[in-house]
């Protein structure tokens, strides 16, 4: 019986334009075997959840906008967020792959399981939120993700640290999140890993600390590549076609 772990491709894409990075993360759940994508964005973004009703926040958009925010609207549902400053990650695999089984909240489980085990490496304490509410949840502003909370998001001292949501087509999962490296201009209230140290620590270093966590939490051979000539040029059609387009911003 062979005793290989199961490879999966590190995709390390640096910062690029919130419709390119949303288009490309589709294009990974279109394409075949695991990968992990840690990126960031540039200009920053607003990604609405898949669900959320664009003509209902209308205002709090307009001013994000004017503080150079650029809206998008992502493939999964959940709060909006505000990325910038932060640490995004997507995870592409089937189910019955190294990173996903059938039970959804196993594979949330796991992957923050995995963040908590980097973010203890740098010196940081997270923790699976479970049922306490925590300081940076705010009524008045729930349609932002960090300032709602779910039982399964990680939390530093009673503060939402790291939230992610999911996509399940067929077999295929895109399962992506973000971690604030610093304080966020958006949502204040919520912990970043800069306020929890009380120093800075950049995205290379974050994603050095996250690589082994995830080879030791899902027992996988993490190979760095690149994002194929398909895969970029199917990013680029959904780009043209769907992320950089008003229609489906404003869809809802």
């Amino acid at each position: 019986m062979s005793s290989e772990r199961p490879r999966a491709r590190l995709l390390l894409t640096g910062a690029a334009a919130p419709a390119w990075n949303l288009a490309l993360d589709e294009a990974l759940l279109a394409s075949e075997g695991a990968a992990v994508r840690l990126y960031a964005w540039e200009p920053p973004g607003l990604s609405l959840g898949y669900f959320q009703r664009f003509a209902e926040l209308g205002p709090e958009l307009q001013a994000l906008e004017q503080r150079g925010f650029v809206v998008v609207r992502r493939p999964t549902g959940g709060g909006a967020i505000a990325h910038i400053d932060e640490l995004t990650f997507c995870i592409a695999d089937e189910v019955g792959g190294p990173f996903f089984s059938s039970d959804v909240k196993e594979g949330y489980r796991r992957i923050h399981r995995a963040f908590a085990a980097a973010l203890a490496a740098l010196g940081l304490a997270a923790r699976v939120r479970g049922e306490a509410a925590l300081a940076s949840d705010d009524a008045a502003a729930e349609w932002l993700c960090f300032c709602k909370s779910s039982a399964l998001d990680l939390e530093a001292r009673g503060r939402k640290l790291l939230g992610s949501a999911e996509r399940r087509v067929g077999r295929r999962v895109l399962h992506h999140g973000s971690l604030p490296l610093r304080a966020n201009p958006v949502t204040p209230g919520a912990a970043s890993v800069a306020s929890e140290l009380g120093r800075e620590v950049s995205f290379a270093a974050l994603a050095a600390a996250l690589v082994p966590a995830l080879v030791a939490e899902f027992a996988v051979e993490l190979v760095a590549e690149q994002p194929t000539d398909d895969e970029r040029a199917r990013a680029a059609a959904l780009v043209a076609e769907k992320y950089g387009h008003a229609s489906w911003t404003q869809r809802r």
